[in-house]
């Protein structure tokens, strides 16, 4: 395969541009919360959009990643709709247990906006369907401008609904209007199919076989991994309450956002070329090296500045009432580092195939990390939630390092066993 020599930082420089501004709107929205909501509110929003996007990405079956896979464009086309149709039909399974837990239970297992749940995985499944045929298709202009749009829309309606009525609902709302908007966008830009959902029923058995490890082990191992990213915000709720949880999520949020400026845009760009890569059998490591020292430096330089500067920053544009974010924020920087640094890497999962040995480990990780070192610290020694956070934050790190040393172990298996080609990136 001759293919011109791609440059990732370049290829990402449409994606970087416009995570700069709508990352900007985002960042610039987390300091105007307080100001609109309460602290209750915006704990309560934050479990919300924790579950939301725990099951976003699983109603699916993580049918999605079929699509940056797909050999052509007629198959890329089918596999999103079928992506899009099993996001539906699980969602619609979903509405059905919470009418059922309801009629069962109203008072024993509900929070707050729970019918809404279906509506917003739903809406987050079509999305990141449409994001991975956006990226088959190499479309890197027209993903930028939908991020821009997304940031503006979710930016002017949270303000909006916030100073005409500031509550847990107007974040919701706010968020699931923007949302729609995103995918009025993605389904205009991406020139998808009329007839979306015209799949025939042999199309989507032969899909399902074909892709049986991706719709198991990618479903069950996407589970674990957002159980383990959201689900501290879910306990954390549980134990410590609201507030807390309002400290916890606004100081991953202040984090997130600058760190999602370049992490995001090298994840859609690394993803297509490694694809493209595989296919015509060339060598991997050396263009996977380059793109993570890249992306490492620049998460590093980001740490050092939130250790030295996150309390001073937060008390400045917060106040006293939000002062512990600034510690909070110091605790998890090395989680978040390392963290972010291979996210935009996870897709090699798929390309690589070793779904099934990875999924051992996040399995054990889940015990350990969310059994071992949060809920039991909590129940037998009652421990304060900044302990906890150090606990978190440290077994965080040592499961992405272990992970880091089972990645570059398939990437150099791939390379010796399978890549014929010399890379030329």
């Amino acid at each position: 395969m001759n293919r011109k020599k791609e440059n990732l930082l370049r290829t990402s420089l449409p994606l970087f541009s416009a995570s700069v501004v709508g990352q900007g709107m985002n960042f610039l929205l987390v300091f105007l919360l307080p100001l609109l909501y309460s602290a209750e509110d915006i704990g309560k929003f934050f479990v919300f959009s924790a579950i939301g996007l725990l099951l976003g990405a699983l109603v699916s079956w993580s049918s999605f990643n079929t699509i940056l896979l797909s050999s052509s464009p007629k198959e890329a086309k089918r596999n999103l709709s079928i992506s899009v149709i099993l996001g539906g039909a699980t969602s619609a399974f979903l509405f059905i247990g919470v009418l059922v837990l309801f009629v069962l239970k109203p008072d024993k297992i509900f929070f707050e906006g729970i019918f809404l749940l279906p509506l917003f995985v739903l809406m987050e499944n079509v999305s990141i369907s449409f994001e991975n045929y956006l990226n088959y298709q190499k479309a890197y202009a027209k993903i930028s401008r939908i991020k821009l749009i997304k940031a503006l829309s979710v930016f002017v309606l949270t303000l909006v609904y916030g100073f005409w009525e500031g509550t847990f609902y107007s974040l919701v709302f706010a968020f699931l209007g923007g949302q729609l908007i995103v995918l009025l966008a993605q389904y205009l830009f991406s020139g998808a199919p009329e007839k979306l959902f015209s799949v025939k029923w042999k199309e989507i058995i032969l899909f399902f076989v074909r892709h049986r490890d991706i719709l198991v082990f990618n479903s069950l191992m996407a589970l674990i991994s957002k159980l383990l990213i959201y689900l501290p915000t879910v306990l954390i709720s549980l134990f410590f309450g609201e507030a807390v949880v309002a400290l916890f999520g606004m100081s991953q949020r202040i984090m997130a956002t600058p760190m999602s400026l370049l992490g995001g845009s090298v994840s859609v760009v690394f993803g297509k070329v490694c694809v493209d890569k595989f296919i015509g059998r060339e060598k991997i490591w050396s263009y996977f090296i380059d793109s993570l020292s890249k992306i490492l430096l620049f998460f590093v330089l980001f740490g050092l500045l939130v250790l030295i500067f996150a309390p001073l920053v937060v008390d400045l544009f917060l106040g006293d009432e939000w002062d512990e974010v600034g510690t909070i924020m110091r605790i998890l920087i090395p989680l978040s580092v390392i963290q972010n640094t291979i996210m935009p890497f996870t897709i090699l999962n798929t390309i690589l195939r070793f779904q099934k040995r990875i999924f051992i480990f996040y399995c054990i990780s889940l015990v350990i990390r969310m059994g071992l070192m949060f809920i039991l610290p909590i129940k037998i020694f009652q421990i304060d939630y900044l302990f906890l956070l150090v606990l978190f934050s440290f077994s965080g790190v040592m499961h992405y390092l272990y992970y880091f040393k089972e990645l570059f172990k398939q990437v150099k298996y791939y390379d010796n066993e399978f890549g014929c080609k010399k890379s030329v990136d």
